[in-house]
């Protein structure tokens, strides 16, 4: 959410402020600009390919004498990253990465993480400044207090096909309805993700606007990863990796805006920010 989002943003510019001090080695700055991130999902791939392009395009400029220091991980326990992807778009991924060096760790497995540095079973200790978590997901303490019909492994909320939730003895609860990662259509096995959530949404909304109780249908759209550096993968597309993939991310993200003055505020930041630099690496 946007308060995670600040508090990276805090945390990097903290990481580099420390780093420029004069009393500081090499091998201290090293340390503190190492930047971990835990999960080869798109999530996680996007996040170091969008951190990789603001420390190479933006933060290099700002801190000239440290940027060289800085470096992106991601550590995964699982043997690949990008596992929804076809084969030949894992390998553009990591050869891209190897490219730009950022690492790629697979089968790592993460014991503990303290204030500046992580342990991995494999490794050890490893100094880093900052380390985000994008694997995984545990429900808030509202959806473990309502008894309620759950799924098994990630406890969700159970609905019917309306999408609303079901009551431990599998009956329909009526004018309550359950969407996002909280919930999942029994039977249905949704993934967690935006899609699925905003699909969920405008469907629930259109019940209401009708007053009708119709069955929710998910429409699986294609996946694409940014990977940094104006080059990303599209599940199904083999040939669509490079620029092609890039705009194909970009024109993405402008539909999920909401109107058209969104829409059009969000092509005047891409442009301003290709001719002067990310503003998010400009102000605090």
């Amino acid at each position: 959410n946007v308060k995670d989002a600040a508090a990276i943003r805090a945390r990097i510019f903290d990481q580099f402020e420390a780093a420029s001090l004069p009393n500081v080695s090499a091998e201290e700055c090293k340390g503190l600009l190492h930047f971990v991130i835990v999960g080869g999902g798109p999530t996680g791939v996007e996040l170091a390919a969008e951190l990789y392009d603001l420390l190479k395009e933006d933060l290099a400029y700002m801190y000239p004498e440290v940027a060289k220091y800085a470096s992106v991980a991601i550590h995964d326990v699982a043997p690949g990253i990008l596992s929804p992807f076809d084969e030949k778009l894992k390998e553009h991924a990591m050869a891209s990465f190897k490219h730009r060096e950022v690492a790629i760790n697979t089968g790592s497995h993460i014991e503990k993480v303290a204030r500046s540095s992580m342990h991995t079973k494999e490794d050890g200790e490893i100094a880093c400044g900052m380390v985000v978590w994008a694997t995984g997901n545990k429900q808030c303490p509202l959806v473990d207090s309502l008894e309620l019909s759950k799924a098994e492994g990630l406890p969700r909320l159970l609905t019917d096909d309306c999408l609303r939730p079901l009551d431990m003895q599998g009956a329909a609860i009526d004018h309550v309805f359950a969407i996002g990662d909280a919930a999942d259509v029994k039977d249905g096995s949704l993934p967690t993700t935006a899609e699925v959530a905003t699909q969920k949404g405008e469907h629930v909304a259109k019940m209401l606007n009708t007053d009708q109780r119709l069955p929710f249908q998910y429409k699986q759209h294609a996946m694409i990863a940014y990977i940094g550096d104006q080059d990303g993968v599209i599940a199904g597309r083999e040939d669509w990796t490079g620029a092609s993939a890039w705009f194909a991310w970009r024109r993405k993200n402008l539909q999920w805006a909401r109107g058209w003055r969104t829409k059009v505020m969000l092509v005047m930041t891409w442009c301003l920010n290709a001719v002067y630099g990310k503003e998010v690496a400009r102000k605090r």
